[in-house]
């Protein structure tokens, strides 16, 4: 699926329309998931006719999943307080 996504944008950029960003996943040749922030753009001529386009792939495979472990850390905790059957409290520097 992702990669007909991504067939279907270079030939739309090499018809003219540009894809700033967008994320596909795909399997790596050793069988894991990576994450690519793609983006495609229309190359002209001086006469502003298109003669190929520029396409630029960034993996963020690793950013991906600590933004996930951050998010499942935070609903844990989240979590912990909504059913704590004891109070949960948090003190600053200053005993605020």
């Amino acid at each position: 699926e992702d990669c007909a996504e991504v067939a279907q944008t270079i030939f739309d950029a090499c018809n003219g329309t540009e894809m700033p960003h967008f994320e596909v996943s795909m399997i790596h040749r050793d069988g894991t998931e990576v994450f690519l922030l793609l983006s495609a753009t229309p190359q002209k001529d001086a006469s502003g006719n298109i003669v190929g386009m520029f396409g630029v792939g960034q993996d963020f495979t690793t950013l991906r999943q600590a933004v996930f472990e951050v998010s499942s850390a935070a609903d844990d905790m989240k979590r912990i307080v909504e059913y704590a059957n004891a109070p949960i409290f948090g003190i600053d520097a200053d005993g605020k």
